[in-house]
Order: C-alpha cells, then structure tokens, then sequence
C-alpha cells in the first residue's frame, strides 16, 4: 500500500488508532517494481559465478562435488530428510511429522509420529516438523563431533 493509500483510510477513519501518516519509505519502494531494467556491462562475472551466488542466496552455503570438491573415503556426510504428512490422522486432524538422518546410505535415525498439537496452518505443521528434525539433527552432529568425526 502506497502512502497516499494510508493516509486516504485515516482521513476516512478506516484505521482508527494511527493518527498521522509519516512513512520513511526505501527507494524501491517509491519507485515500484521496475521492468526491463539493465544491468552495468563493467566487472562482468562469468555465468557459472553468477550461478553460484544465486545458489548460495537461495539454498546456503553446501559442498557441491561439481563445483571441483572431491570427497574422500573417510568423509562423514550425515544427510537428513524431513516431511509433515498432512493426512496424518483423520479422527484428531495431527499431523505426522517424519524424518530421516542417514550417513552414507545407511539410516542412523529416523522418526515418524502425531505431532502432539493441531497445527493451524500448513506452515505451522511444517515448522514443528522441521524443529524436531533440527533437535535429532544437533544431537546427532554433537554425537559425531564425541566420535571425533566432523
């Protein structure tokens, strides 16, 4: 909502605890969503940078074997999966949350349970989910880290 908008609804008296409109707004903001806006041709990166860098932003920094990581025999990988099944149970409306933390290919642990509230929303069941999947996930990494492997 643009300021203009806000400042019509409170002279309207739609929003009836905000007296005046003052709004310090960003830049983008003011100027909107631009289109077809180009970009500076000097200090070109080459594509696969760019690539990594959106990669990066979008997922978090990983180890990704292509971009020329070798992974020896004795690295430890604990990789971790995780699911809120939302058809769970029909009868209490909870939702089953499932994991599943395996190093190599062998399965090291694994859960699968009736969350133990009603979640509101999807991304609330979600949320629970991947909370008890980051609580196996620390205990699993300090575990390892007792074993000496990193």
């Amino acid at each position: 909502m643009s300021e203009k908008g806000m400042k019509i609804l409170v002279s309207k008296g739609k929003i009836p605890k905000l007296k005046e409109v003052e709004v310090g707004f960003c830049e983008p903001c003011m100027f909107g969503k631009q289109k077809r806006v180009t970009f500076a041709k000097s200090g070109r990166m080459p594509k696969v940078e760019k690539l990594e860098l959106v990669h990066t932003d979008v997922y978090g920094p990983t180890l990704v074997s292509s971009l020329g990581r070798s992974r020896s025999k004795n690295d430890v990988i604990l990789e971790g999966y995780s699911d809120a099944y939302l058809g769970g149970c029909s009868n209490t409306r909870k939702t089953t949350t499932r994991f599943v933390f395996t190093i190599g290919s062998t399965t090291v642990s694994w859960m699968s349970r009736l969350q133990k509230s009603v979640a509101l929303s999807t991304i609330e069941a979600e949320y629970m989910t991947i909370s008890e999947a980051g609580k196996e996930l620390i205990w699993l990494k300090n575990f390892l880290e007792e074993l000496g492997k990193k």
